[in-house]
């Protein structure tokens, strides 16, 4: 990770994910992987899917989640490209 911000966004996912706060590690996880860089997903991945697979984690919850923080997070990338 060379940027720094792409350190605080993953740092702030893992404490969120250490505190088992699995609403708020999806909405980071994904604005990570839309805006910053999407290799994130490699890294991310696999903690969402023991999350889901140890029941932590209910799957339409990550799923509502995840599509509505991946459209304000697309959201904020186009409205920060074009101004």
């Amino acid at each position: 990770m060379k940027d720094f911000f792409e350190k605080k966004k993953v740092l702030l996912g893992y404490a969120f994910w250490f505190d088992e706060n699995f609403d708020n590690l999806i909405r980071v996880f994904t604005f990570s992987v839309v805006v910053l860089r999407s290799e994130l997903l490699i890294l991310f991945g696999p903690i969402v899917l023991v999350e889901l697979y140890l029941g932590k984690m209910k799957l339409l919850q990550a799923i509502e989640t995840g599509i509505l923080s991946g459209i304000f997070s697309l959201g904020i990338y186009f409205i920060s490209i074009w101004n």
